[in-house]
């Protein structure tokens, strides 16, 4: 009896005992899960930080220097840039994209430019990391605008120049003409009557796109 009762006390210490040892390796395994998460974290704040401080303080003179190199502008463009700092929101996490910068220039037709090329170049990339330029426009007229996005995406699928200007005007030019809309119903209603032009795209995915604008246009204006 004495014997079996300390055969069963060892066995219930050594049953303790590996419960104890397995804690311990799962606490030992989640610090270190933790330290790696945190070195992940640490290397993603340094890598914002260094993206956020790219201007030094002094954005003005950051993107006075920049930009034509981005752009690849001609030595004798003067940027002149009137203001500038980064977007009045707060800082990102380390995995979030920087704020943008906003910038004000001096001269409208520079402004006009540099929009022009970027859209033009269409992949902006500066020491590894894609760059986008794009006008700074209220939530009201980005909405307006926004309202054409289906309508120019018949138009580049049926192959017709278009452009849509400031504030929220669609021009397509055809046959030697200019039509202009602000109202994207009879903007839509027009751009459905036309024919492609040497588009790329079958017949039968012109007709599929054109058979749904209605519904993509109703999601649109409803946001």
């Amino acid at each position: 009896t004495d014997l079996k009762s300390t055969v069963q006390s060892l066995k219930n210490s050594f049953e303790e005992l590996t419960k104890q040892t397995t804690e311990l390796e799962q606490r030992i395994s989640d610090i270190e899960d933790q330290s790696v998460s945190r070195d992940k974290e640490m290397s993603l704040l340094q890598q914002n930080l260094a993206t956020e401080g790219v201007e030094k303080g002094n954005p003005v003179a950051f993107l006075r220097k920049i930009i034509p190199e981005l752009l690849n502008l001609a030595e004798d463009i003067r940027i002149d840039v009137e203001r500038a700092h980064r977007s009045l929101t707060p800082k990102p996490a380390p995995s979030q994209r920087p704020r943008p910068f906003i910038v004000k220039f001096l001269r409208f037709p520079i402004k006009e430019q540099i929009l022009r090329v970027a859209r033009i170049m269409g992949n902006l990339q500066w020491q590894g990391n894609k760059i986008s330029v794009f006008p700074d426009f209220s939530r009201e007229l980005q909405n307006k605008r926004q309202k054409f996005s289906i309508i120019r995406n018949i138009l580049r699928v049926k192959n017709i120049k278009y452009g849509l200007f400031y504030p929220a005007t669609l021009k397509i030019f055809l046959n030697n003409q200019t039509q202009t809309f602000t109202d994207p119903d009879v903007a839509l209603e027009y751009v459905l009557s036309l024919p492609p032009q040497n588009s790329y795209l079958p017949p039968r995915a012109i007709r599929s796109l054109s058979a749904t604008p209605e519904r993509f246009y109703q999601n649109t204006t409803s946001r």
